[in-house]
This record gives C-alpha cells, sequence and structure tokens, in this order.
C-alpha cells in the first residue's frame, strides 16, 4: 500500500541543495503574502534512497511524466486517475486505473500536527511535521500481512510555487527535488507513441477497493487468502 501511494503522490516530491541556478527565483530577503495553493508546472530530477527519476509536471495537463534509465515510463493523468506504464525496450504499454483508491482505501490518519514558516534551501517554506497511523495491508510476494504502524513525516513545501520540496521519514530523506526548471512542459512527452502496442491493463482502484473491505471484514486474514486465490480478477482486457 505504501508503494500505492508513492505512486499517487509522485507529483508532490522534494529538493535538497541550494535552490539557486535550479530555475527556481530566491525568494529568502521576501516572504509571499500568502501560501500557493496549487503547484506549478515544472521539471526536476527526484531522488529516492535507492534512485532517481527525471520528472515532467504539467498543471494545465494534469499530467505527470516519469523517465527511468532502465528503458522504462510512467504517465500519469491526474484527472482521470490512471497510469500508462512504456516500455521502451518492447515498445508496448499497460494502462493501470487507479479509480476509487482515494476513496475507498483511507486507512491512515494525521496525529500530532505542527506547523512552521522557514527558509530552506533559500525558499521560505511551510514545514509541516506530523505522525500518521497506518494500517498497513500488504500482498507482496504472494504473502499476507496485516500492521498497524505509526511513521513520523516533516514536509517543506515552497510557499511561492505550491511545490513540495522535501519529504523526510522517521528522520530519513525520503524523495528529493534538485534541477528544478519553472514552466509549461512539451505536451508530447504525454502522449503514447503510436508504435507501441497494449500490453495490459490492471483496475488497482478495484483491487484496493477490495483489500479495503477485507481489513474491515471479521476475518482479515481469511479475506485477504481469498482475494489471493484469484489476483487475476483485476487484470481487464
Amino acid at each position: 500500500m505504501k508503494k500505492l501511494a508513492l505512486l499517487l503522490c509522485l507529483s508532490a516530491l522534494t529538493l535538497t541543495g541550494n535552490a539557486q541556478g535550479l530555475g527556481l527565483p530566491d525568494n529568502s530577503a521576501s516572504k509571499p503574502a500568502q501560501a500557493a495553493k496549487t503547484n506549478t508546472s515544472y521539471s526536476a530530477v527526484v531522488t529516492y534512497p535507492s534512485h532517481s527519476e527525471n520528472v515532467y509536471f504539467d498543471l494545465g495537463q494534469m499530467t505527470t511524466y516519469v523517465k527511468k534509465g532502465n528503458g522504462e515510463r510512467r504517465i500519469e493523468k491526474m484527472d482521470s486517475l490512471v497510469t500508462y506504464q512504456l516500455n521502451d525496450n518492447k515498445k508496448t504499454y499497460e494502462v493501470v486505473s487507479l479509480q476509487g483508491i482515494t476513496t475507498q482505501a483511507k486507512t491512515t490518519k494525521k496525529i500530532d500536527v505542527k506547523l512552521e514558516e522557514a527558509v530552506y534551501a533559500g525558499r521560505w517554506c511551510i514545514i509541516e511535521s506530523y505522525k500518521q497511523q497506518e494500517n498497513d495491508i500488504s500482498l507482496e510476494g504472494g504473502k499476507m500481512s496485516n500492521a498497524v504502524s505509526t511513521t513520523e513525516f516533516v514536509v517543506y513545501t515552497d510557499m511561492e510555487t505550491g511545490i513540495v520540496l522535501r519529504e523526510d521519514q522517521n528522520g530519513g530523506t525520503m524523495m528529493s527535488l534538485s534541477h528544478i526548471t519553472l514552466g509549461t512542459q512539451l505536451g508530447l512527452r504525454f502522449s503514447i507513441p503510436n508504435d507501441y502496442a497494449k500490453s495490459g491493463s490492471k483496475d488497482m482502484g478495484k483491487m484496493v477497493s477490495d483489500i479495503k473491505k477485507a481489513q474491515d471484514s471479521t476475518d482479515p486474514a481469511a479475506a485477504m487468502q481469498e482475494l489471493l486465490k484469484n489476483m487475476d480478477q483485476y487484470k481487464k482486457k
């Protein structure tokens, strides 16, 4: 479930290093009158603990484009909650529907929320610190686990652009942005090439909804085992 949450939240990622020279104006000397309500269009390099990705987000198209170094790409349509996973080596793409996830799988809640305003990397930011309690059900590796966990988050959001510049979890930086350039992105990046063949589809929204139902049942372990018997039900032709 944590991986799924990361997928939905890819457009709200984070920045380390100096803001100067990254396409962002240095506003450390002047504080914005109020925080931006929406993100702006931008491109950036997203760094995770294990790897980095090139990300292009366009607000007008409500689309994020992610390019990896292994010939894989991802196009995320946030207005329709559909993701296209492209394989450049095979010239194929898979359609993944995320419909229903945000409304049917709310298994987390924030507690001990604290807000402050401060300069980070030359930018006036809203820094939100909180603990998140999560009922985490996993289906990875053909095995089911169900555990309640608490994660401490610190999120840095640029007050001028609305872009989340950094996210820490339990004291470690999980995502960061660098080489940020503001501006409208090329629409061609968000299109599937005409010579790419569709390799399949998945209904992740239905799967998450069923997981949530299993979680709320009287016997979660048995309900999850039943789901594991027929994972092909979430494939769409």
